[in-house]
């Protein structure tokens, strides 16, 4: 009796960890921008470059060794203060959904994470 009920804890487990791992890789990995599509979440990271500063929104954009990315971020994603004080922030990890604006792909960012 006791080993179904360890075989069915360690199933279910094993079930949990797989679901968390493709959550996991599909939302945290760091994607090369070349490499991005619309309509998908993608998490970036390179060089953020402001272009534009209002009381509610940036514009700038995000470079890495492939290629840039125009970057629209509203003011209430966490550590935007950090982007709107900062003409330049190197190392930034930028994870939202790609969307299309003016026929260019642009990240709009639910997370920002600075290093």
């Amino acid at each position: 009796m006791e080993e179904r009920i360890l075989l069915k804890l360690s199933f279910f487990g094993t079930l949990i960890f797989l679901f968390l791992s493709v959550i996991y890789f599909n939302y945290f990995l760091v994607s090369p921008i070349s490499e991005i599509s619309p309509g998908k979440f993608y998490c970036v990271k390179g060089n953020f470059t402001l272009k534009k500063s209002g009381k509610t929104y940036l514009i700038g954009k995000i470079t890495d060794k492939t290629g840039e990315l125009n970057v629209f971020v509203p003011d209430f994603v966490e550590n935007f203060e950090v982007l709107k004080n900062n003409k330049e922030v190197k190392n930034v990890k930028l994870c939202g959904k790609i969307k299309t604006y003016k026929g260019k792909p642009e990240i709009i960012p639910s997370k920002i994470y600075v290093s």
